[in-house]
């Protein structure tokens, strides 16, 4: 049996994929390998399987039988779930994330308003994860062939029906938070907006 990490960014849907993974029979621990609370990576993996974004400035260190997925969100909804986070809005987010970004990042997000540290931490820390990923999933196109693949890689058997009855009762827990006031012609139009573009056709939504 193989080992396996599903990375990305906070609010791209890593706690529900844990529980659908889980509920799929493929036991997957969430943010207990890599907590962004901690100096270090847990030293004892509790399940062959975790689920975390922070674990994307860790995965250079990782060996290279483990399997790397890179799961992904629109980016739009993306960047208005992580503004609804205040994950980049320094102050007024949670203090402990915070500083894990400001130590992996620095000067990445200098940025001088929160929209467009939060364009910047996405791709950027999508940037992390890919360098390392061997593969590339969509939250909103996770499926139970696709977990089915996902087990078969690291020689745990899923039943594909299994999986398609666990997507349909795990609620969807990362289309919330939002900032409600911003439109997706919001974060397109910053400065940096087109990174969001990039993201949205190197991750096959456009």
């Amino acid at each position: 049996m193989k080992w396996m990490v599903v990375a990305g960014s906070p609010g791209a849907g890593l706690g529900y994929a844990a529980r659908v993974l889980r509920a799929s029979g493929i036991p997957c621990s969430h943010e207990a390998v890599y907590d962004f609370t901690a100096a270090e990576p847990a030293e004892r993996w509790p399940e062959p399987t975790e689920a975390s974004w922070a674990a994307a400035p860790w995965l250079s260190q990782l060996d290279r039988d483990v399997l790397v997925v890179h799961l992904v969100r629109e980016p739009v909804a993306l960047v208005r779930t992580l503004l609804g986070l205040r994950l980049c809005d320094w102050g007024l987010g949670e203090p402990g994330a915070q500083r894990f970004i400001q130590l992996h990042l620095g000067s990445v997000l200098s940025q001088p308003t929160p929209l467009q540290r939060s364009i910047a931490f996405a791709h950027s820390w999508a940037a992390l994860v890919d360098a390392h990923a061997a593969c590339r999933i969509q939250v909103e196109a996770l499926d139970g062939e696709t977990i089915a693949e996902l087990g078969q890689a690291i020689g745990i058997g899923v039943d594909a029906d299994r999986a398609d009855r666990a997507l349909r009762h795990v609620v969807r827990s990362f289309e919330a938070p939002m900032l409600g006031s911003l439109e997706p012609e919001d974060v397109l139009g910053a400065k940096n907006g087109a990174l969001v573009l990039s993201m949205a056709q190197r991750w096959g939504y456009l």
